[in-house]
């Protein structure tokens, strides 16, 4: 009886987390959070420098080792996570939310701020492995990096042309734009 419960009580808390799973669903991403077609990201400086990245240069080689886990394997994968969950057509920023469901799918939020430190990674894992798998990535994050840095030398997250940024701001009063204002929720 006692292990009848328990799997009773299991299914119920299953239950109950996928119908949360299907409100979120509903909920998320929402429908103003999409920019509308042909919106352009507005950077604190369009016009900045372009600096080529540069293939790592360096030599590998074959050699036997004892079978335990393949650090340069291990960094190959990583490059590929980090490279494809991105969104060519919002200068490849990741997506940080996953959605479980059908279908499964990736969305953007307030998250994806932290696109900026995945770019020190990547650098130090093509130097681990020496690949130049999706380059292409390097070079558009890298123009996004020095684009947003302001004539302040401070660093701008372009609020236009990335709607889910004004999203989820129960952490932050206001976020300050480069002309000075205040950006809020209800902006």
């Amino acid at each position: 009886m006692t292990h009848f419960l328990k799997m009773l009580f299991s299914v119920c808390i299953l239950a109950s987390a996928l119908a949360r799973a299907r409100a979120d669903c509903d909920q998320w991403p929402w429908a103003d959070a999409t920019p509308p077609a042909g919106a352009k990201i507005e950077y604190v400086r369009p016009d900045a420098a372009r600096l080529p990245v540069r293939p790592v240069e360096g030599k590998t080689c074959e050699d036997l080792v004892p079978d335990t886990t393949d650090v340069a394997e291990m960094s190959k994968l990583a490059i590929n996570v980090l490279t494809c969950d991105t969104d060519r057509l919002q200068d490849h920023e990741q997506y940080f939310s996953v959605y479980m469901g059908n279908p499964l799918r990736m969305a953007h939020n307030f998250s994806d701020w932290c696109t900026p430190k995945y770019v020190e990674a990547l650098a130090l894992l093509r130097i681990v492995t020496g690949s130049t798998y999706m380059t292409q990535v390097d070079q558009v994050w890298q123009d996004v990096l020095l684009r947003s840095i302001g004539p302040d030398g401070l660093y701008y997250f372009p609020i236009q042309g990335k709607p889910w940024y004004g999203k989820e701001l129960w952490w932050a009063h206001a976020i300050a734009c480069t002309n000075g204002t205040l950006f809020t929720p209800t902006t």
